[in-house]
């Protein structure tokens, strides 16, 4: 159960180690990592990381991610699942500057944020999904210029959209999509918005709008709230509470925790918040992996993967 909320200094949740680090091989570097709905992660790395990350020439001098690979570029997907990391190659790799996302079944989605150049045209397919095997399956377009890709529990494709990319045929003005795993859109906001910090979950999903809302889309309905933290890029819910990332006063430090709670159709933020592992002290080198309902998953730098679940890991306060 949640925490009552007190005039409190601060409020620390739990962080616990759910995964140690993925077991790289000499010479391979992490290209993209994501952690499931489930508390499953999953790390795409390759020996050839220039060639992963490069650009091709686009048809106005622009530097575009390209579609497939001018030459062989070597991918493999580490994926941690019954408490152990499996390695899977992969056939090939399809896009440059991918992101990945876990899709039911042991398949993963390798997407490019990007609409591909293939050095004659756009390539509207930027999503790629590969098998449990590594065998390439069925690729589709989730549109222009992402600026996050997440999966929900059922399976589902969230993609956030970026401005530049609103024009495009496959977003069609519409900052967040919702699609299903074959790419099959199901909805869209309709709202040219720069969305963020997508929460989605329960067929519940949250995120954070341009410049300060925070948005509720349950069963295509949207709600709006203002957000009490500016810059917000991460969400976590627990029924009427959340802990959310951002800045707490316009243009402050962007990595501050604050908790925050839904009263009478207001998001009020009612104290500061901490990270602390299994024996109370403090994690400060932490980044964001993803956020699915209540449980907030972090990529700690030199320790591996932990999870904090905001309905269950209280630490107390100080």
């Amino acid at each position: 159960m949640a925490p009552v909320l007190r005039c409190r200094r601060m409020i620390e949740f739990i962080a616990r180690r759910v995964a140690p680090p993925a077991p790289l091989a000499d010479g391979e570097f992490m290209v993209s990592a994501t952690a499931n709905a489930t508390g499953g992660f999953a790390v795409l790395a390759t020996t050839e990381p220039a060639v992963a990350r490069g650009f091709v020439d686009g048809p106005h001098g622009n530097r575009l991610p390209f579609y497939v690979p001018p030459r062989s570029c070597p991918a493999v997907l580490l994926v941690f699942e019954a408490g152990q990391w499996r390695r899977v190659d992969l056939a090939f790799l399809p896009v440059s500057y991918p992101c990945i996302a876990l899709l039911p079944d042991g398949e993963v989605l390798v997407v490019s944020l990007c609409k591909p150049w293939t050095g004659q045209g756009w390539e509207r397919r930027n999503a790629h999904v590969f098998g449990p095997d590594g065998a390439h399956r069925r690729a589709f377009a989730l549109g222009d210029q992402l600026e996050q890709v997440v999966v929900d529990d059922d399976g589902t494709i969230w993609t956030a959209h970026g401005d530049e990319g609103w024009s495009d045929d496959d977003v069609d003005f519409s900052g967040l999509i919702r699609w299903d795993g074959n790419g099959r859109r199901l909805w869209g906001s309709g709202v040219a918005c720069c969305d963020a910090a997508v929460n989605a979950s329960d067929g519940l999903a949250w995120a954070f709008r341009w410049r300060a809302t925070l948005i509720r889309v349950r069963e295509g309905v949207t709600q709006e709230f203002d957000s009490p933290v500016d810059g917000v890029h991460a969400i976590v819910v627990d029924g009427d509470r959340l802990l959310v990332a951002g800045a707490v006063e316009p243009g402050g430090p962007g990595d501050e925790l604050s908790w925050c709670a839904l009263v009478g159709g207001v998001i009020q933020r009612s104290e500061a918040a901490g990270i602390v592992d299994v024996d109370g002290q403090p994690i400060r080198e932490w980044a964001v992996l993803a956020c699915h309902g209540s449980r907030l998953y972090l990529h700690d730098d030199g320790d591996g993967y932990r999870c904090v679940d905001i309905g269950a890991d209280v630490s107390g306060a100080r």
